[in-house]
């Protein structure tokens, strides 16, 4: 992408190219994010196309991250891309059989609580 926008190809076309050529190779979800000085504006901006699902909160995605910088005539512009290729199955957890089992395990008694200091009782007068 940043290859073709030093070539002075429009962003949103290399946008949306990039998005349907990552989906037709079989991705489940894609983000790509452009920003500076887009189109050689004097203001710069954040422009981004998203097609599928991106679940970047979720620890199983396999996500794959790539960041490039396009240095053209007006000043650098990054490139971002999110491709999410789908979630990773955790493996199973391997349960491991111990000498005892736990119930039989035996721990000491705890200590009896300590008494409650007696309460001072006011003087009597008579």
């Amino acid at each position: 992408m940043a290859q073709q926008l030093e070539r002075r190809v429009s962003f949103r076309k290399v946008l949306k190219q990039t998005v349907q050529r990552s989906m037709k190779s079989g991705a489940k979800g894609v983000r790509v994010a452009v920003s500076g000085r887009l189109g050689g504006a004097e203001m710069s901006r954040r422009e981004w196309e998203r097609e599928g699902r991106v679940p970047l909160h979720t620890l199983r995605g396999d996500i794959e991250f790539g960041r490039a910088t396009a240095k053209t005539t007006y000043g650098t512009i990054g490139v971002k891309a999110w491709v999410y290729k789908g979630e990773i199955e955790p493996a199973p957890r391997q349960v491991t059989q111990t000498s005892a089992p736990a119930a039989a395990v035996q721990r000491p008694p705890a200590p009896p609580a300590p008494a409650p200091a007696p309460v001072p009782q006011p003087a009597r007068v008579s």
